[in-house]
């Protein structure tokens, strides 16, 4: 009888957890978004179909909730391109004004993802670019596929650029070897290569307008205070407060493998422990905070 008892309360921890995945069951300590709050979605490492379905429905979440803004807090260094069209296309539909700050790693798919956003922000120490595609073994296209890959894809991009305000040959030739970037007269980078920049080399102004990036930032906080308060307004905490509140959405894609469910399906798994576990990867998955 006890091996039963076990076994269903297992079952429905799992179901829970599945449930929660699926946005289905209520998070754990969440607070929800209200109008106005700015809306900080993770987005870090693969750039896989778990990843889009997860951006997806933090995006509505957050327009539903009528946030004053999302800020896509990245760090990744690429994955699939098919899901980074996918993410490209999200991004380009938003309703509502849309940053990437750049924690660290734009690679590859980061790189065309973050180009899909409005505005772009870097952390002190951080990289974008080298987004040429490749085979998943690391090797490079057969000829003929590459060169259509890349005519393809330096299409996307540029129109993703353009659409979001920043300039179309950098976004090409982060994808693009033979792509010549040139300002006026001032060659930024030469063909040969595929374009990768730092905080610094993004963030530098010529004729007044950044290559890229708007400004180099420690934090969420610091980018939220140089974008200014009419470019990304929030409501105040309290009535009369100057301090600003930041709705922190925390839709965290959960790591747990198929071998890990069936091992706390298992009767032969401690209920308790497997509680545990289910509730680690529940609250990895979903959690609201402030800011």
């Amino acid at each position: 009888m006890r091996s039963v008892v076990q076994t269903v309360r297992i079952k429905l921890l799992i179901s829970f957890l599945i449930c929660s995945l699926t946005g289905v069951a209520p998070a754990l300590g969440r607070e929800a978004i209200r109008k106005g709050d700015v809306a900080v979605v993770p987005l870090r490492g693969e750039v896989a179909p778990a990843l889009l379905a997860f951006l997806r429905r933090a995006v509505k979440t957050a327009e539903t909730s009528e946030a004053s803004a999302i800020v896509f807090d990245m760090n990744t260094y690429g994955g699939r391109l098919d899901t980074a069209a996918d993410i490209v296309n999200a991004l380009n539909q938003t309703k509502i004004p849309t940053y990437t700050f750049i924690n660290t790693n734009a690679g590859s798919a980061g790189a065309i993802i973050a180009i899909a956003t409005q505005h772009v922000f870097m952390a002190p120490v951080s990289a974008i670019g080298a987004a040429a595609p490749i085979l998943p073994t690391g090797e490079d296209l057969p000829a003929t596929a590459k060169e259509k890959t890349i005519s393809y894809w330096s299409a996307l991009i540029r129109g993703s650029a353009i659409k979001n305000a920043h300039n179309p040959d950098i976004a090409e030739a982060f994808m693009n070897k033979d792509k010549e970037v040139k300002i006026g007269d001032r060659v930024i980078h030469p063909k040969g290569a595929v374009l990768t920049f730092n905080a610094q080399e993004a963030s530098e102004k010529i004729n007044g307008k950044p290559l890229l990036a708007e400004g180099v930032v420690d934090s969420i906080a610091d980018l939220t205070k140089k974008a200014g308060p009419k470019a990304m307004s929030s409501r105040s905490s309290q009535p009369g407060s100057n301090k600003s509140r930041f709705g922190l959405l925390r839709l965290h894609r959960c790591y747990c493998s198929a071998e890990f469910l069936e091992r706390i399906s298992s009767s032969k798994f401690p209920a308790r422990r497997g509680r545990e576990l289910s509730l680690q990867c529940v609250s990895r998955s979903f959690s609201w905070g402030i800011i």
